[in-house]
């Protein structure tokens, strides 16, 4: 992630760190501590008391409002900017810091690291997100918590009614947002019902709201912006939901502007002979995204009553459309954790079916499903699932357990329980010469994921 910026600061600063400068660097000069804003002269040292101190620092932040701690700037007595200080040591401090805050704050906060080159060197910017799964604790000892606090210019420790306080707002919190995820969801399935889309397809539902509401604003062009990189990131899991939706040239062909929200739609009509989606983006950051499933049947006689939903059509859709809903969420200036709401649903019978497990397909053990699944609610940090990665895999991989259980299925079989890929429950033949399963390999090796079974 590549941080965050207090808003009071970014006139001077700029929207995000990649943004700050030497020279915007130096317009803190003379701008004192506060609620946001830490100064540090020198790197923290790598002893275990510099891995309390860096450890507190962030938790404060992250306990209050968020902040930048700022490394390479020197202060007086009284907490005010008074000189630039180069770091020319070449240790990856950010690194560094981000295994300190992992082993001893909890629940992990969301940081970010940034460099900035200046004569003789470069100066650090440590970003604190806000968040909502507060309050963070410190581990200072073997079995001792303690929970800092940003107050002022100053770090305090929280006292137990405060802590107390926090936990319930966490809770009560969760709770709400559940709710409001139900409610996004329930609109969705209207949506589809009201323009016939149940009526050929089965659909996996995909819902997002950001516990933080963001604020994008509509203006000439952004509708066609969000198609420029939702397109390619509907694709980038090489999977034969991909590659139909390419051969059948129906893959996200409009973004128009909605009440309050950037709809997105393709060409298919939502023809039984084609995958389909449908979205909107809402401006706060929240949204969903449905993906249709054709259901051709291959097994059961009456072809009428129930439907086929492939498993790694799922997954890769559920892969597709968490990366689509936590960017949204992002680049609407959303900070902290997204609830996920995930749901199958049909105008039938689902049955869940693999291209290759037993004869036909179908997967054994698993029964059908009347209409729709039960919704499944998850929360993440809203940059998990922005990357490929193993935070994007732990995250699917639970969703979908929770949709596959529905059909008895207690997993599914092409994540592991250690969050591997497992290409060899992949079947790609009908859909060209290329070996599906050794891209997978190639795209797991690049996002940092173990794979198995990839053919050599």
């Amino acid at each position: 992630m590549p941080g965050w910026i207090p808003p009071r600061l970014r006139l001077l600063l700029g929207d995000a760190p990649p943004d700050v400068t030497q020279e915007r660097l130096k317009s803190l000069l003379g701008l004192p501590e506060d609620h946001d804003l830490d100064y540090k002269r020198q790197r923290y040292d790598t002893g275990s008391q510099g891995a309390r101190e860096a450890a507190t620092d962030v938790a404060a932040f992250a306990n209050a409002a968020g902040g930048l701690l700022i490394i390479g700037i020197e202060e007086d007595g009284a907490g005010v900017a008074s000189a630039l200080v180069p770091d020319a040591s070449s240790d990856d401090l950010g690194l560094w810091i981000n295994q300190v805050v992992a082993a001893r704050v909890s629940p992990t906060p969301t940081i970010g690291h940034s460099t900035i080159p200046i004569t003789g060197g470069i100066a650090h910017i440590i970003s604190v997100a806000p968040r909502t799964r507060k309050p963070h604790a410190v581990s200072v000892g073997k079995e001792t918590l303690r929970y800092p606090m940003r107050s002022g210019s100053t770090t305090r420790y929280m006292s137990e009614p405060e802590i107390a306080d926090m936990y319930f707002r966490r809770v009560t919190g969760a709770i709400n947002l559940e709710s409001r995820v139900t409610v996004l969801h329930e609109s969705a399935t209207s949506i589809l019902g009201a323009n016939d889309k149940l009526d050929d397809q089965s659909w996996l539902v995909l819902s997002a709201i950001p516990f933080s509401p963001g604020n994008l604003e509509l203006e000439v062009g952004v509708a066609e912006q969000w198609i420029e990189w939702v397109r390619p990131a509907l694709r980038h899991f090489p999977t034969a939901r991909g590659q139909a939706w390419e051969f059948a040239d129906r893959y996200l062909t409009s973004a128009s502007v909605g009440f309050r929200s950037i709809v997105l739609t393709d060409g298919s009509q939502a023809s039984s002979q084609f995958h389909s989606l449908f979205a909107s983006l809402r401006l706060d950051g929240s949204g969903f995204i449905a993906f249709g499933h054709p259901g051709i049947r291959n097994i059961h006689q009456d072809t009428t009553n129930v439907r086929d939903v492939y498993d790694e059509h799922v997954l890769a859709d559920v892969i597709h459309g968490l990366d689509v809903l936590s960017n949204h969420a992002i680049r609407a200036g959303v900070t902290g954790d997204l609830s996920i709401g995930a749901q199958l649903q049909s105008d039938r019978y689902m049955a869940l079916f693999q291209y290759r497990h037993m004869q036909y397909g179908q997967l054994a053990s698993t029964r059908l499903v009347d209409h729709m699944t039960p919704l499944a609610l998850r929360s993440t940090p809203i940059e998990a699932p922005s990357v490929p990665g193993s935070d994007l895999m732990a995250l699917t991989r639970s969703v979908v357990t929770d949709l596959f259980s529905s059909f008895g299925l207690s997993q599914p079989y092409q994540i592991t329980a250690d969050n591997q890929l497992d290409v060899r429950h992949f079947y790609r033949d009908q859909f060209g010469p290329v070996d599906i399963r050794k891209n997978l390999g190639d795209w797991a090796k690049a996002a940092g994921i173990d794979a198995i079974g990839v053919p050599t």
